[in-house]
């Protein structure tokens, strides 16, 4: 099978080819075809892919990893740094995007854990690429803004777009104030 290159006719090279997975409930919506050869404009393909050239993408793979600072309450004019605050979730908007994970760790700990994750998980129309155009994700935390770190992670060839994020928690102030 031949598949038509993105190539100019200089010989620059346009990216990767990838075939979607077709393993459900798994945070990776690809997998990265390694026996391409290009001969005269043409990406040659080991392999029998009849009917199946629509499983096919091609493009470069972009790690996206967001490392998200620490959260403070605010008001209009201040920021409360000596607080207690507990962050129960927090909210993100994704707009036009493909796969995209979040990750936790607790602060000083180098293993990251996976809480949650964005995947068109087979539910996109065919021939068409899987992507979602709009989506909002409740990732769950139940911790301390002091006691977390928490990463985005996508490596997928397709587009992260990530509109607004907010959080839901508990606030208390340092010091009590009495009316009076």
């Amino acid at each position: 099978m031949t598949v038509q290159t993105m190539q100019d006719g200089t010989g620059v090279d346009y990216g990767n080819l990838y075939k979607l997975s077709a393993t459900p409930n798994t945070s990776v919506v690809h997998d990265v075809i390694l026996e391409v050869e290009v001969q005269s404009g043409n990406w040659l393909i080991t392999g029998d892919w009849t009917g199946r050239e629509y499983d096919l993408v091609a493009g470069y793979e972009f790690d996206f990893n967001i490392e998200l600072p620490r959260y403070f309450y605010r008001t209009q004019s201040t920021v409360d740094w000596t607080s207690s605050l507990t962050i129960a979730r927090m909210k993100f908007d994704i707009g036009f995007s493909g796969s995209i994970n979040f990750y936790i760790t607790r602060y000083g700990a180098p293993e990251w854990q996976y809480i949650a994750g964005v995947q068109n998980a087979g539910y996109y129309l065919a021939n068409s690429s899987p992507t979602i155009d709009r989506t909002s994700i409740a990732v769950p935390i139940h911790q301390k803004n002091t006691n977390f770190n928490l990463k985005l992670n996508s490596n997928s060839p397709f587009p992260v777009s990530v509109n607004s994020m907010t959080w839901e928690g508990n606030y208390a102030p340092r010091y009590y104030r009495r009316a009076g």
